[in-house]
């Protein structure tokens, strides 16, 4: 067993990405995403079967990422799908499977809800590219998505093994046999809690889904697997002086000056927010106020309620603003102004 550094970090989205998109480096990364596959997907209870299937996995475009990492920031912001594009796995003839890695923390008021979308998004993504046949729905391709999620658990979702199916109802005819075939279901979504001691306890859990969850956990590859040799390939080019550690390392600063950015973003919205409450709060005091003082004003006439209304929002708002709801001219807040 060999103890990987515990700098090094086999959940990071680009290492991740790059471990199964990226085989120029010498490591087979396509025993890597069939085991995987078999690992976690498995653990819904459902299986996508790889033996004897011809496979296509999408190659991480390593030249194109390493131009945008040459661009100033601001160019780099654009080309993020580039940067991070979704694993993809044709599977001959016809089926599709997303997967990917969640290290940021789901557990928010609005994870659920942000979850289901993020799925069914990514899901109908799939299905779109899915070989399909439209006199006959039997013939449609399946597409799944698989999430691992660096946590125990997610907000508000009691399971560790999150699935969700993807279905619709199609009843076609056979004119011929007189009978109908009903089609219910075209894909499914299974997000896995990596981090949850209830995997261990599930009838699916299988020896695959312990090795690769002692690599991402406990940073620990057993060197005589052989799918856990691609691996050890892979993290000797990553350590190494090269290409490969070339891109991990730009792809920190672009992850480091991204995440200021969103920083900066969130603050700035965070202080729009705050300048919005004080002024609705301003304004609601000013009608209330406003309205008071009119009331007065009826009772002491029209014009000299108006007059007290516009002085005793001097200290508050400026003349200009002071003129538009008391409906006095400039002129006549200035003097007020002048003479209080």
């Amino acid at each position: 067993m060999i103890k990987i550094s515990p700098k090094f970090d086999f959940m990071r989205n680009i290492v991740f990405k790059l471990m199964c998109m990226y085989n120029e480096d010498g490591h087979d990364n396509e025993i890597i995403v069939k085991d995987l596959i078999e690992a976690f997907f498995s653990l819904s209870g459902m299986e996508i079967e790889l033996e004897d299937r011809y496979i296509k996995i999408s190659e991480y475009p390593f030249d194109s990422v390493k131009n945008i990492f040459k661009k100033d920031f601001k160019e780099q912001k654009e080309h993020s799908q580039t940067i991070y594009p979704d694993i993809r796995i044709d599977i001959g003839p016809k089926d599709i499977l997303t997967m990917g890695m969640q290290k940021d923390s789901l557990n928010t008021k609005q994870t659920k809800r942000t979850l289901i979308v993020r799925m069914a998004e990514n899901f109908v993504t799939i299905v779109d590219k899915t070989t399909h046949d439209s006199k006959n729905y039997l013939k449609t391709g399946e597409g799944n998505t698989l999430w691992l999620v660096n946590q125990a658990t997610i907000a508000e979702f009691t399971n560790p093994v999150i699935v969700g199916n993807f279905t619709f109802r199609e009843i076609k005819p056979n004119l011929m046999s007189g009978k109908s075939t009903e089609i219910t279901e075209i894909g499914n979504a299974v997000a896995v809690c990596l981090k949850s001691k209830k995997l261990s306890k599930y009838e699916t859990y299988n020896e695959r889904t312990a090795k690769w969850l002692n690599l991402f956990l406990n940073k620990e590859l057993d060197e005589t697997d052989p799918v856990f040799k691609e691996v050890l390939k892979f993290y000797n080019n990553c350590m190494e002086k090269g290409k490969v550690s070339d891109m991990l390392v730009y792809e920190s600063k672009y992850a480091k000056m991204m995440a200021s950015d969103i920083r900066e973003m969130e603050d700035r919205l965070k202080e729009e927010i705050r300048e919005e409450i004080i002024q609705e709060v301003r304004e609601e005091i000013i009608q209330e106020l406003m309205d008071e003082l009119m009331e007065e004003g009826v009772a002491q006439g029209i014009e000299e309620g108006i007059i007290r209304v516009a002085t005793s929002l001097l200290d508050i708002l400026d003349d200009e603003t002071i003129a538009l709801k008391t409906e006095l001219s400039l002129k006549e807040v200035i003097s007020l102004r002048d003479n209080s």
